[in-house]
């Protein structure tokens, strides 16, 4: 027995569609990473199907792909990658989402989506800005500032620590609490506990230190020169700055 011209016409369309929806792309599972700030991380989609596709590759700001586009052929089964690099300004913890759409170049209705998902790292980090030189009076207290800034992507604490010779240091504050990007001002005051004689060299060192990462610290250090009133500079003097950043992840 024969089908009918209409029964054979419905058989090769129910063939049709099945062979359309069997060849259909899809992007199989959500593909994660990790990493801290400034890395490099990759996402491998996994796509099954059959055809030729073009893609784009979404993401939120300040986030950016090393390639936004491209074209894959596909068969059977294949994969794109996509690299980004975690921002400098990601918060820790922060999950993104990058998202993958595929177009059949000869197809409307054959697309995908696929959704990625690139989690930050707790990443501590500090710089620790203070004068190079110093000239102070052996009768006076010497002041000087200090700049202690937050280059880690987590609320932190930072211990502030200094040794000086024969001067006590003294901070205004030895616990600086600061934000991500974030940075304060010190007053720091130098005291002396004994006698010296003009002319004496000094170097102050401090050390700022991480209280989410003990291991992530930044040292400064500054010479000071001391005369007796009237007898050598009196006015402080500021050469270029000492920098010192520590960047850690935890």
């Amino acid at each position: 027995m024969f089908a009918s011209t209409p029964a054979r016409g419905l058989i090769v369309l129910a063939m049709l569609a099945l062979t359309a929806w069997a060849s259909a792309l899809e992007v199989v599972g959500q593909p994660t990473a990790t990493g801290q700030a400034g890395d490099y991380v990759t996402l491998a989609f996994h796509l099954s199907g059959q055809g030729d596709y073009e893609y784009e590759v979404d993401v939120p700001e300040p986030w950016q792909p090393l390639s936004r586009s491209g074209r894959i052929r596909v068969d059977g089964t294949g994969f794109v990658s996509v690299t980004l690099r975690v921002p400098r300004t990601a918060p820790a913890d922060v999950r993104a989402e990058v998202t993958l759409r595929l177009q059949n170049t000869e197809s409307d209705a054959d697309s995908a989506v696929g959704r990625g998902y690139v989690s930050v790292l707790a990443t501590a980090g500090v710089e620790l800005l203070a004068p190079r030189e110093l000239d102070g009076v052996i009768s006076e207290p010497l002041e000087l500032f200090l700049l202690i800034s937050n280059r880690g992507n987590m609320a932190d604490v930072f211990f502030l620590t200094g040794t000086a010779g024969m001067w006590d240091v003294r901070f205004e504050e030895s616990e600086v609490p600061l934000n991500p990007g974030e940075e304060r001002e010190v007053r720091v005051l130098l005291e002396l506990r004994g006698n010296v004689s003009p002319g004496y060299r000094n170097v102050l060192i401090v050390t700022a230190t991480s209280r989410n990462d003990p291991t992530v610290s930044a040292r400064t250090f500054t010479e000071s020169r001391f005369y007796d009133q009237g007898a050598g500079p009196t006015t402080k003097k500021r050469a270029a700055p000492r920098l010192n950043l520590a960047v850690g992840a935890r």
